[in-house]
This record gives C-alpha cells, structure tokens and sequence, in this order.
C-alpha cells in the first residue's frame, strides 16, 4: 500500500520558528538615552511651569487679599485698625442717620474731651422746654492739635461733613508738651494713621510728611494685615490678648456709649486708684505745665483749624478749657497760666468764637481720677453747665419728630 503524505502538517511536524529571525515579526522598541532625556526634561518643565502658575497664582491672590483688606480697612471699617476712632466715627454716622437733616454737633478734643463732655446728657434735653443737641464726641486719647485737625478731615473725608464743632484748647500742647511731635523725624502710630491723613500732614507738618508717608506705606501698605492683626481679627473675632488700650476693639465696644461719649472706667477710684493717676498725670505734665513756653507751631495749627473749617463752611461753636483740680493747676507757673488765658482770648478773637474757661468751674478733687479727667457724675454735671454756657436751644411750637420738615432748625441757635 503506498503512503499518502498528509495535506495538513501537525504541529509537530512543522519547523520551529526563531522569534530573533523571523523577519514578518514587529520589530521590538528600544527606548534610546537621548528619548529618555528628552521625556524627563519636558515632564520636568511642565511641573516647573505648573509651580510659577502656583506660586504666582498664590502671590496675586495675596496681593489681591492685602489690596482689599487695606480698602476696606480704610473705608468700611477704620475700626478693625484703629477701635476708638473707628467705633466713634461709627456713632457719629449712625447718629447723623437717625437725626437726617438735623445739624450734628461733633466734639473734639483730648482724652479729656473723651471722658468729660458727656453726649448722652447733650442728645437728651434736661426739660420738655428745650431741644436736644444732637452730638457726638469725636475725641481721641493723646488728640492733640494735630490730631484734632486730622479727625475734622476725616469727618469731610467718611462723611457727613460737621456743620457745627466743638474744639478743645490742651495747655499741655501749647506750653510745648507735644514738641516731640512736631519733630521731623517722628512717626505717628501707624495703626491710627489712614492713607487720607498723609495730605493733611502735608500741609501741617510739611518737613515729616515725607517720612510718615513712607512709613504708611512700608507698614500699612505692604502689610496691612501685618500691621493691624491684632486689631483685626480682635474685632472680627477676639483672638489674642495684647497690652495696647488702643488695639483692645472689645474695650472700646464696652465704653464707648452710642453717641461716643467714654466714661472714665471707674466711676469711684479708691484712694489707691486715684494716688497711681494722680502720679502718672504729675510725671507726664509737671515739665511742661510749669517750665514750658507757648508753643507757636501749635498755636499755628490751632490757626490752621479755625481757617479751614471757615473755608468748609463749618462753624465752631467754641472753644473749650476743660476743668482741672486745684491741686492739679498748682502743677502750673503763674506765668504759663496767664500765658493760656492769653493765648484763648486770642484765638477767640480771630474766630469770634466764645472761649469756654472751665478750669475753675469744678473745685473738688473727688471729682476727677487724677486731677484732670473727669469722673462720669461730674461729667454729667459739667455737661449741662457747658450746655448752658451756649445757650441750649429752647424746643420752638413747631418742633417735631426726627426727620420731619421743621426739625432741621432744632439746634440751629446753639453758639449763635
């Protein structure tokens, strides 16, 4: 029988195939050193673009977050930096609203302003005859007559403009005791300074105006968060604790009353309390107040004051010198008390303003806490005699409610 070759191969009858010669096979890839460079060095550029877009990114929305956070700080809420002027300007805007067309009385001066001239007792007539005095103390601690200037600015700046004042003569800054100041070189506290103040330095204190101007700008500028963090964020949530009254934005919300008045904190200091005052009051004012000299700068800004708010068409209802104890005026030479008395008749004068001499109008020592702050009772009571020395308007037939046609002339006759 013949043999038949098969028509189909078994598998193991077929020939092995070389898997390195077979050349209908997909040639294998070998990644080259130059591939593999090449691959690494764009992953690397893009990781290293992704960081720049990061950190850029990350910067913009920082500087973004600083530019707004000193906007609003400056405009919306001056209190997260500065509390005491912050909260008051605050007062003085919400007292402005509610009274709508009535004329605003703003009081300011020193912390003896602060303490002494009680708003409450001004807003609220002592009888049904007369009208109320819608008013708001404006007053800063250490508001010297620089200071002073600067809030009336800052009034015309936030709004509404005053149309009637109340200013404060401080002998200490007259005889000198703000010389330090006035010096070139001195930089105000950055916290209370606002970006609308360095003009008005300009024109007050030419000669440092362009160091506090780069002083503002290399502290609240750059780094406004930086610069007001405490008073910040104790005012947007109480955070840290911080020996700086004027940084202490819960202090403030518990003094100040809603018209600005600030009491002093202790309506009765035990005789402890008043001997510590009355030794920090003697150490700060015994040098000036006894061998100081009238200070012509200041005097030049109280000038300065008095031209501007004429220019603006702002009235000042007076001039003002707060009471002191007797034992705190025995701190003055015969001559420097002549020498303010001098001084206020003069820029009484150039106003045609009156100049209120209170020095002598409280006797007591019990009422102040340290000879020349007054304690609230005799705030109160200095208050009304203050009222009447300007002639308290009397409330006419046709007074009416906040906000009706006829109550914008309430207090029109106040200082008339």
């Amino acid at each position: 029988m013949a043999y038949e070759q098969p028509l189909v191969e078994s598998p193991a009858s077929a020939p092995a195939t070389d898997p390195v010669c077979d050349a209908t096979a997909a040639p294998a890839v070998v990644p080259t050193a130059r591939a593999v460079t090449g691959e690494f060095r764009s992953r690397r550029q893009s990781l290293q673009k992704r960081a720049r877009l990061a950190v850029g990114g990350g910067a913009a929305l920082l500087l973004l977050f600083h530019t707004v956070g000193l906007l609003w700080i400056e405009w919306r809420r001056p209190d997260l930096a500065d509390p005491e002027f912050g909260l008051r300007l605050r007062a003085w805007q919400r007292m402005a609203t509610e009274a709508r067309q009535v004329p605003t009385l703003a009081v300011v001066g020193s912390s003896r302003f602060a303490c002494g001239i009680d708003t409450e007792t001004l807003s609220q007539p002592p009888s049904e005859e007369q009208a109320a005095i819608p008013a708001t103390n404006l007053s800063l601690a250490g508001g010297t007559a620089v200071w002073q200037h600067i809030v009336l600015r800052r009034l015309t700046a936030y709004g509404p403009k005053p149309r009637r004042v109340l200013l404060e003569l401080f002998p200490h800054s007259l005889l000198g005791g703000e010389a330090e100041v006035l010096c070139a070189d001195h930089e105000l506290p950055t916290h209370r300074l606002r970006y609308i103040d360095l003009a008005v330095l300009q024109e007050l204190l030419p000669e440092q105006a362009a160091g506090q101007r780069a002083h503002w700008w290399r502290r609240n500028g750059l780094f406004p968060l930086k610069t007001h963090g405490v008073a910040f964020w104790n005012g947007v949530f109480p955070l840290f604790e911080t020996d700086d009254l004027f940084l202490r934005t819960e202090h403030w919300r518990r003094r100040l009353k809603p018209t600005g008045f600030g009491p002093w904190g202790v309506p009765r200091p035990t005789a402890e309390q008043r001997a510590a005052a009355w030794q920090v009051a003697e150490a700060q004012y015994r040098s000036s107040l006894r061998d100081g000299a009238l200070d012509s700068r200041v005097i030049d800004i109280y000038r300065q004051t008095l031209a501007w708010c004429q220019a603006n068409g702002i009235e000042i209802a007076a001039w003002v010198l707060m009471p002191e104890s007797p034992r705190f005026q025995t701190l003055y030479s015969p001559r420097n008390r002549q020498a303010i008395g001098q001084v206020a008749e003069q820029l009484s004068r150039e106003s045609r303003k009156p100049v209120v001499d209170a020095r002598d109008w409280i006797p007591d020592e019990e009422a102040f806490a340290d000879g020349h702050h007054l304690l609230p009772a005799a705030a109160r009571e200095f208050t009304l005699r203050l009222a009447e020395s300007l002639h308290w308007p009397e409330k006419r037939p046709d007074d009416t409610l906040p906000g009706s046609p006829n109550h914008n002339t309430t207090s029109d006759t106040l200082a008339n």
